[in-house]
């Protein structure tokens, strides 16, 4: 179906004419006429057929052939003319009565009037309007502004209850008279040696190209859909069905339409699905908007519907819950077993190993060198062994159901993470700075194992230079990201993405059960972990945190860069120590420090100097240490 105007211009109605036979509603056309009896060969048979088909006609006549006239040719023909006049379904009216009531031909008001017509036909209950105009009083002066009234009508006309014909003197209309007229018409009717002829408007052929052709791409869609479809009256009886829903059914479309809907659904939900269609067609729905006075309701006429063959799908969602239930089920048996194998494995692995160790104390030297190498690899290998099983066990653990998530101070917690590195980080000789870090909604003591993993395995793979850890955090958005950057060893690009990977082997191997544990903790914080590295600079490890909890402050609306250039000079540290620290130049360093003072809104160097020592003092972190 399609919507209400395209279905009224496809409603066809029969003109009475031979020739032209049935036109849709919103048909306008023209007839050339010379004779009083070409006029009554075409609008007798056209009105006529009106009246028959329950429309309401309006005829406007004009010399050679009067009111009277025009009358009195009907009623030859139209069997009871009196009864139709007298309960007006049809008016005659002179031209001057139609066109020129005030005495001059007003445009506006003739297509007004044409409207209300059309409004009164619906509300007397016809099926449309059906109406003829006669040409032959227009003069020379009111030639151009009929034309236009014309072409307005022809336009409006289309998607209307109407049918119109316009009759034209040949008699007053020139060869450019009669193209004019042409042009704003559907079609014409014309008399060549006695015999009617219609020539159609070109471009109104074109038009109608168009749309066989777009009528041929929408049956082909509607019927080829790859769903079903198909319209039912308001009796809920089929109307309309695609071959897709005949396929899907086992039926012909032939065998569905102008049966119930119901008849082709189960036996338990037709009575069901009778009592939905029939609460559907009941409602009527205002046209206007709430708060505008209703004139008119809306009164459901059929109902469309479509259908889809699920079965696949449905067959591929109970296979994809299963198979995420048998993956729950042995992602929980593999992390049970883990922990139990770690644990179990523990005690024999201790005493093989305090046995090899025993063996290597007491007989190493009394054999070859052969023996002493055999008893060397079993030490390693124990040793080895002993330290795989332990990362596995704390894998398992932090694996396992964790606590909820509570707001945690970042500070305390990192804190608390180098209070445990104390001894390894005095041993290396490391030094750890960080950013001012915020409260977050976090498990705090996994937050703990995470900061701890991540800067442990910094110091436990450093290079020969002087090791610096930097901890960093930035706020993005409703995030904040964390990272542990340092200037160790690093890990080569083909290597990156198995970091995180169970069971990775080569040069990776020293590292992974570090990792691990580190992405497992990840999971516990509900956030994100990857890995930046090139070889022998840093590796850069970045978490994020879900919502924040503290709001932000004009500190935070400073970029990475330029918090370091403020911490630096709340340090005490002038523009050259500040560029010899962060490698730049004094330029760029001058650069961020304007950049800063504008963010914070601070008037000069001295207020920036002592803003930033205040806020350095307020931290308490010590963040960079001020070389000598």
């Amino acid at each position: 179906m399609q919507d209400e105007g395209t279905t009224l211009t496809r409603e066809l109605r029969n003109t009475g004419i031979d020739i032209i036979g049935s036109v849709p509603w919103g048909t306008h056309f023209c007839q050339f006429y010379q004779t009083r009896k070409d006029l009554t060969e075409i609008l007798i048979p056209y009105f006529k057929t009106g009246l028959e088909n329950n429309e309401f006609c309006i005829w406007i006549t004009s010399r050679p052939l009067k009111v009277e006239r025009a009358t009195a040719a009907l009623k030859k023909t139209a069997e009871n003319l009196d009864g139709y006049i007298q309960k007006g379904q049809i008016v005659i009216l002179d031209a001057s009565e139609w066109y020129t009531p005030s005495g001059e031909f007003e445009a506006e008001k003739v297509l007004q009037a044409w409207q209300e017509k059309e409004k009164e036909a619906e509300e007397r209950g016809f099926d449309g309007l059906r109406i003829a105009g006669n040409i032959s009083w227009l003069g020379k002066e009111d030639w151009n502004d009929f034309i236009q009234y014309e072409a307005l009508l022809n336009d409006g006309i289309y998607n209307q209850r109407m049918i119109g014909i316009c009759s034209y003197s040949l008699d007053k209309c020139g060869v450019s008279e009669v193209l004019e007229a042409l042009s704003t018409h559907q079609f014409a009717l014309i008399k060549r040696r006695g015999k009617w002829e219609a020539i159609e408007n070109a471009e109104r052929r074109r038009i109608d190209e168009e749309l066989r052709q777009s009528r041929e791409r929408y049956r082909r869609l509607y019927q080829e859909a790859p769903v079903g479809y198909h319209e039912i009256d308001r009796e809920g009886k089929m109307v309309r069905v695609n071959q897709t829903e005949a396929n899907l059914l086992g039926y012909t479309v032939k065998e569905m339409v102008g049966k119930p809907v119901w008849e082709f659904i189960t036996p338990e939900q037709r009575e069901l699905s009778r009592k939905r269609v029939q609460e559907k067609v009941e409602k009527r729905r205002p046209l206007a908007p709430e708060g505008i006075e209703r004139k008119y309701v809306a009164q459901v006429t059929g109902i469309r519907s479509t259908l889809q063959d699920i079965t696949q799908r449905k067959k591929a969602e109970e296979k994809l819950k299963e198979t995420l239930a048998e993956l729950e089920r042995s992602n929980a048996e593999l992390e049970q077993f883990a922990y139990a194998a770690s644990h179990d494995l523990q005690e024999p692995l201790r005493m093989v190993s305090s046995y090899v160790q025993l063996l290597a104390k007491r007989y190493k030297g009394k054999f070859d060198s052969d023996a002493d190498d055999f008893i060397e690899y079993a030490v390693d290998g124990a040793s080895r062994m002993q330290k795989m099983i332990n990362d596995l066990l704390a894998y398992a653990r932090v694996s396992r159901p964790q606590r909820p998530l509570e707001p945690t101070d970042c500070q305390a917690v990192l804190d608390r993470a180098l209070r445990n590195l104390e001894t390894a980080v005095e041993e290396s000789g490391a030094v750890i700075t960080h950013d001012p870090m915020p409260q977050i909604t976090a498990d705090a003591p996994q937050l703990v194992k995470l900061f701890q993993n991540l800067i442990g395995n910094a110091i436990k793979f450093r290079s020969d230079k002087p090791l610096e850890v930097h901890i960093g955090v930035e706020r993005k958005d409703d995030q904040w990201l964390f990272w542990v950057r340092d200037n160790g060893i690093g890990i080569e690009p083909e290597y990156a993405e198995r970091t995180l990977r169970v069971g990775a082997k080569g040069y990776i191997m020293k590292q992974e059960a570090a990792e691990k544990v580190v992405e497992a903790i990840r999971k516990v914080l509900s956030g994100e972990i990857y890995l930046s590295s090139k070889m022998a600079q840093r590796i850069l490890h970045k978490f994020v945190e879900g919502k924040p909890e503290v709001g932000g402050s004009p500190i935070e609306r400073l970029s990475d860069r330029e918090l370091e250039v403020f911490q630096l000079i709340g340090c005490g540290l002038g523009t050259r120590r500040v560029a010899e620290k962060l490698h730049l130049s004094v330029k760029t360093v001058e650069t961020y420090r304007e950049h800063i003072k504008e963010k914070l809104k601070l008037k000069d160097a001295a207020e920036l100097v002592q803003h930033a020592i205040q806020w350095v003092q307020s931290q308490g972190t010590g963040s960079f240490e001020a070389p000598s």
